[in-house]
């Protein structure tokens, strides 16, 4: 879990809560809370905290001998996607994205502004689950990256959302989330 916000949830019954990067090589669970610097302006070396978690997720969590039907080796959740995987996303999260279910991770995203999130983290998702989304920006952005439609989700009532599966023709739904 990649928590850059360190709003006031108390995470300590999930994993370590920690800032520093090389805890994920060594707990099975990690929230990760890097600095907003490291995120806008990462190391060009790589030497940043934000760089180094991203490392050791994909070399050394990731697993190159990983084959399709065992549990993901890693589930990284990454709360806001237009900060953590931009458009300009880092390198490493890319390698992530476009290749890191070939090692067995597994990427979980949310985000309120599609427009402004890296175009295959939703073009290669099997699963996208979208809420009421008012700018045509954002509408637009998932009908290019998914391919399909996205009209009905300008006027979706709250707590309804819209389901769709990697590979089918449309969305399913609306469904009801009840909080």
């Amino acid at each position: 879990m990649v928590d850059y916000k360190k709003v006031l949830v108390d995470w300590s019954g999930f994993g370590v809560v920690t800032a520093n990067p090389e805890d994920v090589l060594y707990h099975p669970r990690v929230v990760f809370q890097p600095r907003m610097v490291d995120l806008m302006s990462p190391d060009p070396d790589g030497r940043d905290p934000w760089s180094r978690f991203l490392h050791y997720v994909y070399e050394y969590r990731g697993d190159p001998a990983w084959r399709p039907g065992q549990p993901a080796s890693l589930v990284l959740v990454l709360d806001e996607a237009a900060i953590l995987c931009p458009t300009d996303a880092h390198p490493t999260i890319r390698d992530i994205v476009v290749s890191g279910r070939g090692r067995g991770l597994s990427v979980w995203a949310s985000s309120q502004r599609p427009q402004k999130v890296f175009s295959s983290l939703l073009s290669e998702s099997t699963h996208v689950l979208a809420w009421r989304l008012k700018l045509a920006r954002d509408r637009g952005k998932l009908e290019s990256d998914l391919g399909i439609g996205c009209d009905q989700l300008r006027t979706l009532p709250d707590h309804q959302f819209m389901y769709h599966r990697s590979g089918s023709d449309g969305w399913a739904g609306p469904l009801i989330f009840e909080p």
